[in-house]
């Protein structure tokens, strides 16, 4: 594992930011191993490569890359970037530790609180590392992905410091690594600071979106809408404030806002989901804020609303209309 450059890289789920990974990676030269559905596997197979948009709308045709639906022994398990959602995580790191060797290192791109405890279930904690990035990507359909948005990387140790003997060197590879596919990398040496901005961000972004049914920038479009968003993030930031994690509350706002701006007609992660009728991320957004309100016995009225909703809607206990009405009611009171 010394030199990361042009090492077997395996991507464990591509779907849309993925797929973005999958062909940058590509395009610079890495050697790539693609688990995927078998949609995905059919049309890269039947279209000769993946394609790919890239957010200045370059179009490519990547053919360099190895696409299966399951790991086999034969693949070298060298570094695994896990992009699949964060609730299959137990499954998918029950599955990887079949097949992975004690050098094998697993880095989860994904949204979400401790996703990191289920792959520490399975691997030795020194394998496994967290990222977070805000590249924006959509799925057009099976092997088709568009890059929305070009964003950024930041990679770092979930749950405990980093090792400056061990964590550190590699992690300074992979920046390396995603440099050279123009990803712009850094490394958090609190990376827990930086999940819990994003999943503030999220949290007031994604499910408001998701329950009205529109794009990013619509959160910005009416007065009260937008301080409902603002709403919602102060909540979070307060619910962390009382656990000793403490963010500014102009610079949240000002970022937010800003990534709003930039994504503004982009439809959410979130939105897609319940759009195809699959599974949200809710329970690793706001019912985090909610979970820790609860242990810290205070207050989280929003994000209990949100939860709610998007809850009854991802089960098919509430039409998507319905939905709509009882979130516009408490927007209105904003």
């Amino acid at each position: 594992m010394e030199m990361l450059i042009y090492m077997n890289i395996t991507i464990f789920g591509v779907g849309a930011v993925g797929g973005v990974f999958a062909a940058r990676l590509a395009l610079a030269g890495h050697n790539l191993c693609l688990i995927a559905r078998e949609s995905f596997m059919r049309a890269v197979l039947d279209q000769g490569g993946l394609r790919f948009v890239s957010e200045n709308n370059q179009s490519f045709q990547i053919t360099e890359l190895e696409v299966r639906t399951r790991l086999h022994k034969t693949i070298p398990l060298e570094l695994i970037l896990v992009t699949t959602k964060a609730y299959d995580n137990l499954e998918v790191s029950r599955e990887l530790a079949r097949f992975a060797s004690p050098e094998t290192r697993v880095l989860l791109i994904q949204n979400g609180v401790g996703n990191s405890q289920e792959f520490t279930q399975h691997f030795p904690s020194h394998q496994v590392y967290r990222a977070i990035t805000t590249i924006g990507a959509q799925v057009l359909e099976p092997g088709f992905v568009i890059e929305k948005a070009t964003g950024t990387l930041t990679l770092g140790k979930e749950g405990s410091p980093l090792d400056s003997e061990e964590d550190l060197p590699f992690l300074e590879q992979l920046c390396e690594l995603f440099t050279t596919a123009q990803i712009t990398t850094t490394i958090a040496p609190d990376i827990q600071r930086v999940i819990w901005r994003k999943t503030l961000i999220n949290a007031a972004l994604n499910p408001v979106c998701a329950i009205l049914g529109v794009k990013n920038g619509c959160l910005l479009d009416g007065a009260r809408l937008e301080h409902f968003f603002e709403a919602v993030l102060l909540e979070g930031q307060q619910i962390l404030e009382s656990s000793s994690i403490f963010f500014s509350r102009s610079e949240l706002l000002a970022s937010a806002k800003a990534i709003v701006q930039k994504t503004a007609e982009n439809r959410c992660s979130m939105l897609q989901d319940l759009l195809h009728g699959k599974r949200t991320e809710i329970d690793y957004l706001n019912f985090q804020f909610v979970k820790l309100a609860n242990q810290l016995r205070v207050a989280a009225p929003l994000n209990e609303q949100l939860y709610s909703l998007i809850k009854h809607l991802e089960e098919g206990n509430l039409q998507r209309e319905k939905a709509k009405n009882q979130l516009l009611a408490i927007v209105n009171r904003f």
